[in-house]
């Protein structure tokens, strides 16, 4: 029989649940051997634990526990606690079956076979498994699933099925059974695995429709209690295992009120806003919790409020390949079997690095091998570690640990993969220094189950290909630290429920964070998610705002509910308020929304901030910067718009940009020797070429190239040259492919690296606009811009030189650079624009195109872009909007800075005395034009 029982909202549940299980002044020892108490998580299973104990010892009383579960921990408790086959298990068999599949089956699948080998059939594996773990919520699996009149891309589904009893076989031939296949079975006929005689569910207002049915079979047998965190009056609110129903609880308004909602600019700011207000009323800690939605945000939290010197504890633990250990065994994995230069950066500045050169004797600084180290990475501009090491072992002079690493390079090749490397005697020097840190015999453990699981399940000989995907599996758990005394803890969304401190904060109170992101997966859209009785999008907003609605009420009468709205999270990525938020009265709504929708109040600097004023020393101190210009590069107008501030330090007050941890190389080399070899072939006086003939061309390109090299490194380049060629001539083979396909349209260049500077052909306030356009080719009447972009990722030229106004959340100096006729975008940057003005002036009349030839690094997307349906009037706009910005630039508008503008020493601005707050005088702020720059619009 289930039994709800609702405990109201004027108390939290914990004190409830311990009512429940023992009635004070019983007089009988509370035998709870046989209840089985279901709870939401781990950390909370801790606290009843405790709870109970402590009231044991303050009535003088023995205690018989009960045995706590989660909904994750529910069926491998229930089916004996084997632990069965681990996730990292699953997946290798998963790759098993994939290799025995055939490629129909696999091309209907995933849409391709696996041809990437290993690695691409282990992250098949991945998303195969995810996706059979939400469908085993729901007690189906792909067989059951294809069959459902709903299902959609049936032949898809079908080749999931397919795949799903291949891997099933593999299981039976080994003895094994997948989890959730276990699972389903007690789920459906549980009575004969419960173990106990009672079940009492508390405070878990989230679990799956497999525990759901598993909990109204047992209730046909046994008593399943349920306590619900909420009023009697609000039953029809939940179902019949205490769930929130979407109906009720997306209906249900919630009173929020506005000094509750701090809007931040992102969730940094908001964890220094917490960290410094319980700095500045530390009377009130013992009365504060703070909880986050999404795990890194507590971590975050955790440490800010650790380095302001406030005890704080994650209860939810930190993931091992976060902690320093987790780090180095990343790092030693990367330098010693990758070829990519940022795993050496990441290693030369290990601190467990550190420590064992300082165990063998070296007497270089960390400091010192790391410039040597950055110094050489900038001279030679490597494409992979080992053509490093080719050139440092030439160097007759190198620190030790170059030399060391090298060695140990040498040894992980002779050893073949990761598994045998940790167990190399040469390397038990260097894992002494790491061995006793907290997590690493769990992941030496993990480790070694997967080498074996690898050969027994799965087959896999290749260890070497094994190797980073395995390091990263076996860094999948968890590391507690000890919970000290007097401590503020940073609890999870689901663990708020059972916390009675009246002081609630929560820094990340966005979408995504809460409620949190599900419903995404491309095979389970929302829809079908309803219909397979799967969580989706509407079931995890009922039970977020249920959980929020009970939060705001335990603390209505006494307390306080502090949710912070980021503009961006801690990745730096734009985020939207928590719809959450928009769930109030209708009247209400319009208030919620312009309230939302507000500016970040500026946090103030802390105490010991030196301020530094930028204050132009006259009236004309920016009038003479213009004066004194010879030329405005298009370029310079794109700097101004990304920040103006950093522009107004960089050009006008002539301060430089430090950063004292650069990881990246200079790319201009890439581009400058593409430019050279580009020009050439391109040059109409260079020696003619037949461009139907792509090797002869090609050829050519490769001598330019070579020439280019020896001109620029001398006729001794060694090995320099073959480092620096391959990752050059891969970009331009592509530039060459996509100028014969331009010639065989009919295109031919016109000019070639042409400025049109000195024909001044633009000019601003007597200034000419500078810019040197890669080339100009003409076909017929039609004259087209093109230049090349050597950048990471390829981006349109629509996207490069305009944003969407409507999509930002604060002020945008796009804003106040409307693109004429769409009143919504805004110019970004001028520069292909002011290039097609030039064109115009110089020959009028002729239709112009402008488009990127992109060469990204992934050189199979290089393609020419033209812009679509570019005119002469977003040209002349383009031109207007520049002679805007110089009119801005002499009304001092170099204010504000950019949302990514670090204010702090230990980023690339340099204060005189450590961390800097800006307060520049003089400069006008832009975000006050605005307004007035909207109405002039009107």
């Amino acid at each position: 029989m289930i039994e709800l029982h609702y405990t109201g909202c004027q108390r939290p549940i914990l004190r409830s649940l311990l009512d429940h299980l023992w009635t004070p002044g019983t007089s009988e020892i509370p035998d709870l051997s046989n209840t089985a108490l279901l709870l939401p998580t781990r950390n909370v299973g801790r606290r009843v634990r405790e709870s109970l104990a402590l009231r044991a010892l303050e009535e003088g009383r023995a205690l018989l526990s009960p045995t706590v579960l989660t909904p994750g921990s529910l069926f491998s408790a229930m089916g004996g606690g084997a632990a069965g086959l681990s996730r990292a298990d699953q997946t290798l068999v998963v790759a098993r079956a994939l290799r025995s599949a055939s490629s129909e089956m696999l091309n209907a699948a995933f849409g391709r076979d696996p041809e990437g080998g290993l690695e691409e059939q282990l992250s098949f594996a991945r998303f195969f498994l995810e996706t059979r773990r939400e469908l085993s919520e729901a007690l189906l699996d792909f067989r059951e699933a294809c069959e459902l009149e709903t299902i959609g891309d049936r032949d898809r589904w079908r080749a999931l099925a397919g795949i799903e009893h291949l891997y099933s076989r593999l299981l039976d031939e080994n003895g094994q059974q997948d989890p959730d296949d276990r699972a389903a079975q007690i789920a459906k006929n549980p009575t004969e695995f419960f173990p106990w005689k009672r079940m009492v569910i508390a405070g878990t207002p989230d679990f799956p429709e497999r525990v759901a049915v598993c909990l109204r079979n047992l209730g046909t047998q046994f008593p399943i209690e349920i306590l619900v965190l909420a009023d009697p009056d609000q039953a029809d609110g939940f179902d019949e295992v205490g769930r929130p129903r979407v109906e009720w609880f997306s209906a249900a308004p919630i009173e929020i009120p506005d000094e509750s909602l701090i809007v931040c600019k992102d969730v940094g700011e908001a964890n220094g806003k917490i960290a410094d207000r319980l700095s500045q009323h530390p009377e009130s800690r013992s009365a504060c919790v703070c909880g986050v939605g999404f795990p890194a945000d507590g971590a975050a939290l955790t440490f800010e409020l650790q380095t302001k010197g406030i005890s704080a504890y994650d209860p939810a633990g930190q993931p091992f390949g976060s902690t320093e250990a987790g780090r180095f065994f990343r790092h030693l994995t990367g330098v010693c079997f990758g070829e990519e230069i940022p795993d050496l950066v990441a290693w030369l500045r290990d601190p467990f690095v550190a420590r064992w050169m300082k165990s063998a004797g070296e007497r270089a600084s960390r400091e010192d091998w790391i410039q040597e180290a950055d110094e050489l990475l900038e001279k030679i501009l490597p494409n992979a570690i080992g053509d490093f090491f080719n050139v440092v072992a030439n160097r007759k002079r190198r620190s030790r640990v170059l030399s060391m690493t090298r060695a140990l390079r040498r040894t992980a090749r002779e050893t073949g993969n990761i598994f045998a490397l940790v167990e190399h005697p040469d390397l038990r020097p260097l894992l002494a220094e790491v061995e006793t840190s907290e997590g690493v015999p769990e992941f030496a453990s993990a480790l070694a189950a997967i080498h074996e699981s690898a050969g027994r399940l799965a087959g896999i000989r290749d260890l070497y290909s094994l190797g980073r995907w395995a390091v990263e599996e076996a860094m999948k758990f968890p590391v507690y630290a000890d919970r000290p005394a007097e401590v503020i803890e940073v609890l999870g969304w689901l663990e708020l429920l059972w916390e009675e401190n009246e002081w609630l904060q929560i820094p990340d109170f966005y979408d995504g964070s809460v409620p949190g992101m599900i419903g995404s997966h491309p095979l389970l859209p929302e829809t079908l998610r309803q219909n397979l009785h799967i969580p989706g999008r509407k079931t995890r907003d009922a039970r977020d705002a249920y959980i929020l609605r009970t939060l705001i009420d335990l603390r209505s009468q006494n307390g306080r509910v502090d949710l912070h709205v980021p503009g961006r999270d801690l990745e730096g990525s734009v985020v939207s308020p928590s719809r959450l938020l928009y769930y109030t009265k209708p009247d209400a709504l319009p208030h919620r929304v312009q309230w939302l929708s507000q500016e970040p109040t500026p946090t103030a600097p802390a105490s010991s901030a030196s301020p530094i004023t930028i204050n132009p020393s006259s009236p004309e101190v920016i009038a003479d910067w213009l004066d004194s210009l010879d030329r405005i590069h298009v370029t310079s107008f794109s700097s101004w718009v990304r920040c103006p501030f950093t522009f107004f330090l960089e050009r006008v007050a002539n301060w430089k940009c430090v950063d004292p941890d650069r990881l990246e190389m200079d790319p201009g080399a890439f581009g400058t020797g593409l430019h050279e070899v580009m020009r050439q072939l391109d040059e109409p006086e260079s020696e003619p070429l037949n461009w139907e003939g792509l090797e002869a061309v090609e050829a050519r390109a490769y001598t330019l190239l070579d020439n280019w090299f020896i001109d620029e490194f001398g006729r001794r380049p060694g090995l320099l040259l073959e480092l620096q060629r391959e990752g050059l001539k891969r970009r331009v083979q592509a530039a060459v492919k996509i100028r014969q396909e331009s010639r065989l349209e009919g295109w031919t260049p016109l000019h070639v690296e042409w400025n049109f500077r000195d024909e001044q052909l633009l000019t601003i306030e007597g200034i000419p606009i500078s810019g040197q356009i890669d080339l100009v080719e003409e076909r017929g009447d039609e004259l087209r811009v093109v230049d090349y972009k050597t950048s990471e990722k390829a981006t349109d030229p629509l996207d490069a030189h305009i944003t969407d106004l409507s999509r930002r959340r604060s002020f945008s100096v796009s804003s106040l650079l409307p693109v004429s006729g769409l009143s919504q975008w805004g110019w970004t940057n001028l520069q292909l624009p002011l290039y097609a003005a030039a064109l115009r002036k110089k020959y009028p009349g002729r239709p112009i195109r402008v488009a990127y030839i992109q060469l990204p690094r992934a050189v199979t997307e290089s393609k020419l872009v033209e812009w679509p349906e570019f005119t002469d009037d977003l040209a002349q706009d383009g031109f207007s909007t520049a002679q805007k910005v110089v009119a801005f630039w002499r009304q001092k508008g170099f204010w504000p800075p950019s949302s990514t503008f670090k204010q702090s020493d230990q980023f690339e601005w340099s204060g005189p005395n450590g961390e800097a707050s800006w307060t520049p005088e003089g400069l006008v702020d832009l975000a006050s034009l605005e307004s007035g720059n909207q109405e002039d619009s009107e």
